[in-house]
């Protein structure tokens, strides 16, 4: 939602449901705004007395509890009762979910009628939903006590990512590869240290982490007022892996966030353009790409394929999935290859053979296309297009007409092409947003 308030700033309709999936619980709802319909008649109660809005699990634990209390001095959109919190009433309400202190305003905007106000209540920053549950939101006053509608927490475990999409993931410099929560108690000193990464850590487990898959079921407290399942982190926290950290808020702990940083990403393009200079066989393009994906951060992989096998027959040099659902396949040359001829700058030989090698992948896409993604673990709602590319030659020693022409005018349709210095300088380029 944008800076500011309810009703001066609009409310992101697309964010208001009954219905809230997270991928781990307990989930942090921080920034997180309840907007509720209700008759006048709530002022009146407002202006004489102290209500409390009790957000409680489908067990009857209570999970935090919102007092109103003030006066209302108009009944226009604008700031006019005040907010405050106090803790859960239960002993085994989760104790990492108090209530923030103080005062706050809330915003309010009645319809031209008088009767009915549509007013937004943050709810406090520092609760967590414990768990999946259906959870009641009711409203107490002088004993009484009225339920004012429901919420559904939902949840889906996240499977374990595969191969390709971890090559994918080490393709994006600005991905988070590896993080660290600490779950604790308010009331006593009881933590728990928990950590995801794309392998495990050696370092994170010497100062106390337990890897995700080694989580037990419950995190408990020694003063026995926190209670928290742990389930759903051990089947899922790697979840928020791949994400850019920027997304990020909570409790986790972003010290170790798993980043390329800027001179990671310079020590590696450096290294790759000494071997530019130095070697001119494919082989070992291929495996320094292979053991450094982010040289192929600007294809934008969501599952990074290496040396995929098409119909057992042909075998690309990689294949990128993308965001946008394009399956491209990669045909990589080594530096030294011929791209033109010399008086007419048509492509050359070599550089025909390598498009001519995609075009054959693309060609038994045509005619196969479900055994090639079946072949490849990809179903048919995961690619909307496929594509191919070149990657082949330098850019020293160059005719710039030439090259310039043969990029304005691609030789097939459908197929990029790129030299080997330009994947280099994409790299660098992107590595300048992490300085």
């Amino acid at each position: 939602m944008p800076k500011g308030s309810f009703p001066l700033t609009p409310i992101d309709i697309f964010q208001l449901s009954l219905f809230k999936q997270h991928l781990i619980y307990p989930a942090n709802i921080q920034g997180t705004v309840g907007i509720f319909l209700v008759h006048a008649n709530l002022f009146n109660l407002i202006d004489k007395e102290t209500i409390a809005i009790i957000f409680r699990s489908a067990n009857g634990k209570e999970i935090w509890t919102i007092s109103l209390s003030g006066n209302l001095e108009s009944l226009e959109a604008g700031s006019a009762v005040h907010l405050t919190g106090s803790p859960p009433s239960e002993k085994e309400a989760v104790a990492s979910t108090t209530i923030m202190n103080g005062k706050q305003h809330i915003s309010t905007l009645m319809h031209k009628s008088g009767k009915w106000a549509l007013i937004s209540i943050p709810l406090p920053g520092n609760v967590v939903v414990p768990e999946p549950s259906v959870y009641t939101i009711e409203l107490h006053w002088s004993g009484q006590k009225v339920t004012l509608g429901e919420m559904q927490y939902v949840y889906r475990p996240t499977l374990p990512f595969t191969p390709e999409e971890i090559n994918a993931i080490h393709t994006n410099p600005n991905a988070v590869k590896a993080l660290r929560m600490i779950l604790g108690c308010r009331n006593c000193p009881s933590k728990l240290h928990v950590y995801t990464a794309l392998e495990r850590d050696d370092d994170s487990e010497r100062e106390g982490f337990i890897w995700q898959a080694k989580l037990g079921d419950w995190f408990k407290c020694e003063c026995g007022t926190t209670n928290l399942p742990l389930q759903y982190m051990r089947e899922s926290l790697h979840a928020l892996l791949g994400r850019e950290s920027k997304f990020y808020s909570g409790p986790l702990n972003l010290n170790r966030i798993g980043l390329y940083a800027h001179n990671g990403i310079i020590k590696i393009v450096e290294e790759f353009n000494r071997i530019l200079d130095k070697h001119k066989d494919e082989a070992t393009f291929q495996k320094f790409i292979e053991e450094h994906p982010v040289m192929l951060s600007r294809f934008h992989a969501i599952k990074l394929f290496k040396k995929p096998n098409i119909l057992g027959k042909l075998k690309a040099d990689f294949a990128v999935l993308d965001a946008d659902k394009n399956l491209v396949l990669i045909e990589l040359e080594k530096p030294g290859i011929k791209l033109f001829t010399k008086k007419e700058g048509q492509p050359s030989s070599d550089l025909i053979h390598a498009y001519e090698q995609v075009r054959a992948w693309l060609r038994e896409y045509a005619k196969h296309p479900h055994a090639v993604l079946e072949g490849l673990g990809l179903s048919g709602d995961e690619v909307m297009a496929v594509k191919g590319a070149v990657i082949a030659g330098r850019n020293k020693g160059q005719n710039r007409e030439h090259m310039q022409r043969h990029r304005a005018d691609p030789f097939y349709a459908g197929i990029a092409f790129l030299t080997l210095d330009d994947l280099s300088a994409s790299v660098r380029q992107i590595s300048l947003h992490l300085a």
